[in-house]
């Protein structure tokens, strides 16, 4: 049966424009590029092409759920099971019912859902309309990412942990982004459905800054707790304005928390914003270093850091901490520095040394060589398409 006649609904929460953004509109252009009908169901973005006639007002209820998590976290009765249970499931009913009518308008063949929000939202409609759904998990479990960022009580976790471990088990696939989190869930859930399918970058083609004083670095990403922006500010402070300037750019909930510890202890690192994709890798062309720092937490050793190949696909040597699949990468590759986590010296040390022209151009050349060659995000999605295939032949029935 012809693969093209499938048409796929991508549910997605996801807004910015790194990290799970670049991701998701890679796999559509990668779908479409297969030959599948594509549509993106994401109250945050409307300038792509997969996302024209697919939006409406309901749906953008979405937007309000980062808001409703930050204000429940600086409320005195946080830790209320009841309040915090009604808020999220308020939220997901709303969202569930506005997805419905869009799934079943567009008469889809196959939902995938983009992290565990996502794939909280399209399960009653997969249920529903009969569909199959990949359940695409980006990085680690969010119930780990909760535990470490939010004031949520451990009742409401253990809700959320039940209903994350009814999605993956619902789930017709599960695609993640590292063999440690693919064998976590062989392991924990007895589970055989599962695909690995990492982080990757566009490798860069335009003008790259070469080796010289100042030596620009920059951070870029999501300010959360797992990413430890901290412990670079405190590696910047050490350093100073001794040849080097420090930049961070993207947005989180830490931002007022980290942008006032920069304003407080005078640390010489500028604050960029939140940059468009295109102002992003502009800046990016004139950077040296990227730092990629992260926790030690164990739970967070099954993500897979887009920032790094981001670096490397700029010809960014990079300094990251020896946390994850993509530290043994930028080590195997010799593409950068691989310091212990939470060690800001550590970090401070690894920067400094890159005041060596040398081994400066030699990370350097690595990591777009590695990029280019190994990892980009042509080699990385070019085999997903058995994933989809298998699936159109859904509950003993061809699914089109």
């Amino acid at each position: 049966m012809d693969h093209k006649k499938l048409k796929i609904g991508i549910v997605s929460l996801s807004s910015g424009v790194l990290g799970d953004v670049v991701r998701i509109d890679q796999f559509c252009q990668q779908l479409e590029d297969f030959g599948y009908e594509v549509r993106l169901m994401n109250p945050y973005i409307e300038s792509l092409p997969f996302t024209a006639g697919i939006n409406n007002h309901k749906f953008r209820f979405a937007t309000l759920i980062p808001k409703a998590w930050n204000f429940l976290s600086k409320l005195p009765v946080v830790n209320s099971y009841l309040i915090e249970r009604l808020a999220y499931d308020i939220l997901q009913t709303i969202l569930s019912r506005a997805l419905y009518q869009m799934a079943k308008q567009e008469n889809l063949n196959l939902l995938q859902a983009e992290t565990f929000l996502a794939a909280d939202v399209a399960l009653p409609i997969k249920r529903s309309l009969n569909l199959p759904m990949i359940f695409d998990l980006h990085s680690g479990l969010l119930t780990d990412e909760m535990r470490i960022s939010a004031k949520l009580s451990p009742k409401f976790l253990h809700y959320m942990a039940k209903k994350e471990k009814k999605i993956l088990r619902s789930s017709d696939h599960v695609i993640v982004t590292s063999k440690v989190m693919k064998d976590r869930l062989k392991s924990e859930y007895g589970m055989e459905n599962l695909s690995i399918v990492p982080n990757a970058a566009i490798p860069w083609q335009g003008y790259r800054a070469p080796h010289g004083s100042p030596l620009n670095v920059i951070y870029s990403g999501i300010f959360a707790k797992w990413e430890r922006i901290h412990d670079y500010l405190d590696a910047a402070k050490m350093i100073g304005n001794n040849g080097f300037n420090f930049y961070l750019t993207g947005d989180g909930y830490q931002k007022n928390e980290l942008l006032a510890k920069i304003s407080k202890e005078k640390i010489p690192v500028k604050y960029l914003g939140c940059l468009p994709r295109d102002k992003f890798r502009e800046h990016m062309s004139n950077m040296h270093i990227g730092v990629a720092p992260w926790t030690k937490d164990e739970a967070f050793k099954y993500y897979s850091s887009t920032k790094t190949y981001e670096y490397l696909s700029m010809g960014v040597p990079v300094v990251c901490a020896n946390a994850g699949e993509w530290a043994i990468a930028v080590k195997d590759n010799e593409c950068g520095f691989v310091v212990p986590p939470e060690d800001p010296l550590a970090f401070a040390e690894a920067i400094l040394a890159y005041k060596d022209k040398t081994i400066w151009e030699k990370h350097s050349v690595n990591g777009l060589k590695f990029i280019t060659e190994k990892w980009s995000w042509n080699k990385i999605l070019g085999g997903i398409m058995p994933i989809y295939e298998s699936l159109k032949y859904y509950d003993n029935k061809i699914n089109l």
